[in-house]
């Protein structure tokens, strides 16, 4: 809502130009040349292709805040870079001038154009960065916007509020003049300020849902969910002696009957998941077919192979964050594992931020978790496994036929050929067991019925761009 990249999304959810007016790209598909259209900050300073130059490479150079700079790595030479391989100048950005951005890139990437939707892509004003460090961290009126929005006021533990900017180069199909987010954590408390119409949205991706609060007050709007590009699992430390064991690590998949989680537990329209890559992007993945026996016979040729008895085989430990239905989720897995298996799952609670570097720093044996891809494409939850020193395979896991193929992927744009990739690579880490998929993610909410037009992306973003607040007649 407060920056725009050089693409955006229409009001369909479909890819649209954003900053960029148009682009073109040459016969290999490896170069794009970029036209930005006259757009402004909110302050009414030019957005130039010299912004997006030094943001890109802000990021790549780690003074401006980021997340996955992995993401970058598709640029030319990025990845060189952050191993101290190559001079920043030698990435594939340039501004050729105020209005014209050349990009380049390692190899062919069908997604680039999705991936600059993504906010890591989206520019802030070099010269503003320059002259007056930490503007970006104020969460001020100071903050310079390029999107539909821009802050009026924010107050820590309260809230923020936003206002409609009118400096947005797209600012006449911005309906709204106000957005308030306001701070709450308790989704019970949520729920009656939704019922009292103090709130005119409850759930995701703005809040957390909670589907018995909202049961408890009656329900007043109808539900809607909205399925994104994101499974859970559980994370197996392959490294820990017990789960280095593949067949232990069948076996504990095999055991646990996804639709009893699904319909009895998450209560969710989310689907099952017991292949590698989530089944929600229109992929044609088959389900595997696996009764408890095939579960029994997994654990009792994990354990030979481990020489153990299952009486020697000591607890496994299941770690979670206490968010939503992850405490239940666990203990079904738990007693399902113990009744199918007769082996013991204990269950550990943390804290979000010691559950993670508890998992970055690989003191885990299984770890519930849920993976958000940032593009929609199926590579990224593959290239997270593409050798044990990737970022995010907290797993560390690896496999040199899997990791032929992800460096054949990154080099392959024709779709057939790289349909035939990637079904090679779900296959392989769908028998390797890695992670044990659950189920893909689904975000429930409910609005206010006057409220409209509201774009949720694939990614789970949620966009006002275009949403409108109608009158009671038109609304009923």
């Amino acid at each position: 809502m407060l920056y725009e990249g050089l693409m955006s999304h229409d009001e369909l959810g479909g890819l649209s130009l954003g900053l960029a007016e148009s682009f073109s790209i040459n016969k290999e598909q490896t170069e794009y040349t970029f036209i930005l259209r006259d757009a402004c900050w909110s302050n009414g300073m030019p957005i130039t292709a010299y912004d997006v130059e030094y943001s890109w490479k802000g990021v790549l150079s780690h003074h401006l805040f980021s997340g996955n700079t992995t993401l970058m790595y598709f640029l030319k030479n990025a990845k060189k870079h952050m191993q101290g391989e190559c001079k920043i100048s030698e990435i594939g950005v340039k501004a050729l001038n105020e209005k014209t951005l050349l990009v380049i890139l390692e190899n062919p990437t069908p997604f680039f154009l999705e991936l600059l939707t993504v906010s890591i892509f989206k520019p802030v004003p070099n010269l503003i960065d320059e002259r007056r460090k930490g503007w970006d961290t104020s969460f001020s009126q100071e903050i310079l916007t390029s999107g539909p929005f821009r802050i009026k006021h924010y107050q820590r533990g309260m809230g923020l509020t936003l206002e409609k900017n009118p400096n947005y180069w797209d600012q006449e199909v911005v309906s709204l003049n106000e957005i308030e987010l306001v701070h709450i954590s308790d989704t019970q408390t949520q729920a009656l300020l939704f019922k009292n119409k103090e709130l005119d949205w409850y759930g995701q991706p703005i809040g957390a849902f909670d589907g018995d609060a909202y049961a408890n007050i009656g329900q007043p709007e109808p539900v809607h969910h909205r399925p994104v590009y994101a499974v859970v699992w559980l994370q197996v430390n392959t490294e820990n002696p017990i789960l280095s064991n593949k067949n232990i690590r069948k076996a504990l998949s095999y055991a646990i009957n996804r639709q009893e989680i699904v319909n009895h537990v998450v209560k969710k329209r989310v689907v099952e998941c017991n292949t590698f890559l989530p089944n929600t992007h229109g992929d044609e993945i088959e389900p595997l077919i696996v009764t408890e026996e095939d579960a029994r016979q997994a654990l009792e040729q994990g354990l030979t192979e481990l020489g153990l008895t299952k009486n020697e085989l000591p607890p496994i430990e299941l770690t979670y964050v206490q968010l939503g239905a992850n405490q239940k989720v666990a203990e079904v897995i738990q007693n399902q594992v113990r009744e199918t298996l007769g082996i013991q799952i204990s269950l550990m609670n943390r804290e979000w931020k010691i559950f993670l570097d508890a998992v970055a720093r690989g003191s885990f044996q299984l770890a519930e978790i849920a993976w958000f891809s940032s593009y929609p494409d199926p590579s990224y939850f593959l290239y997270m496994f593409q050798d044990k020193g990737a970022k995010n395979n907290y797993s560390r896991w690896e496999n040199k036929r899997y990791t032929e193929l992800t460096h054949m992927l990154t080099k392959e744009w024709r779709n057939e050929k790289r349909a035939i990739i990637i079904a090679e690579l779900n296959q392989i880490a769908t028998e390797e067991f890695p992670v044990i998929p659950l189920f893909t993610t689904t975000y429930s909410y409910a609005m206010n019925p006057r409220l409209t037009n509201v774009v949720i992306s694939e990614m789970g973003i949620a966009d006002f761009k275009y949403a409108k607040l109608v009158n009671e007649e038109k609304a009923n």
